[in-house]
């Protein structure tokens, strides 16, 4: 008696298992059983292929002008986007990195000179599409971009967006536990005790940004970075307020 084999692909049944060539499985009933016969079995048919889920941290390798990655996805963590950046090249070299929204316009981008690594670094790249870039620092030429999907499963990303107004620019120093606090000091300073604060893109990103809201209008967008030092910890404030902002709160148009 011959045995089919089972062939499998990715969790697929392909074949049945253990079935005898040229026998047909049956169910009889003798004169005692019921008058009712169980239907006949079926087969279950494919099992779901299920995919492995995207890395938490993606890892990056420089050769040359060349860039290679380890997935073609990788998931958001509460600070950003976690990657691996290696440069195969004696010397390291350049790396850069654009996200972009849904119409296709840049969400910010940024670039930083690293040497041979790896080098672990994290990133605040909006969910949706994202482009990396490699180069060696003696080459000149960038290579080409390598294209990325950035999932957000936990929903950590709050979306940045530019107030509706005509902005003026927002440069302070200020003290504060947090950068939200001093964010609210800074307002308070300006006589704004009633604004709202609140975080926008990751929310553990170490150099976040802020959004300033007036009776539920964005009228301040700010980033906020920590300038170290001893004593109570300070911050630089920088970033783009509607031109009215800075106006005695009472006048200001709702």
């Amino acid at each position: 008696m011959t045995r089919i084999p089972c062939i499998l692909a990715f969790g697929a049944v392909l074949a049945a298992c253990g079935s005898s060539a040229g026998n047909v499985a049956s169910l009889t009933t003798s004169p005692s059983s019921a008058t009712t016969a169980r239907p006949p079995l079926t087969s279950p048919g494919p099992a779901p292929t299920i995919g492995a889920p995207a890395p938490r941290t993606l890892v990056v390798t420089c050769v040359g002008k060349a860039i290679h990655l380890s997935a073609s996805s990788v998931q958001a963590q509460a600070d950003g986007i976690h990657l691996s950046v290696t440069f195969t090249s004696r010397g390291g070299g350049d790396f850069s990195y654009t996200s972009f929204n849904s119409n296709g316009s840049s969400n910010g981008s940024g670039i930083g000179v690293l040497s041979p690594g790896p080098w672990r670094e994290v990133y605040p790249l909006a969910p949706g599409k994202a482009s990396l870039r490699c180069a060696r620092v003696d080459a000149g030429a960038s290579s080409s971009a390598k294209a990325v999907e950035v999932l957000d499963p936990h929903h950590y990303w709050t979306p940045i967006a530019d107030p509706s107004c005509r902005l003026a620019s927002v440069q302070a120093n200020g003290p504060g536990a947090t950068a939200v606090e001093a964010v609210q000091n800074w307002l308070a300073t300006n006589g704004h005790v009633h604004d709202q604060v609140a975080m926008l893109g990751y929310p553990r990103d170490p150099g976040p940004t802020i959004g300033v809201t007036d009776h539920s209008k964005l009228v301040a967008r700010i980033s906020v970075f920590s300038t170290g030092g001893s004593g109570p910890r300070s911050w630089s404030m920088l970033g783009g307020a509607c031109a009215t902002f800075h106006q005695t709160p009472a006048t200001l148009p709702r």
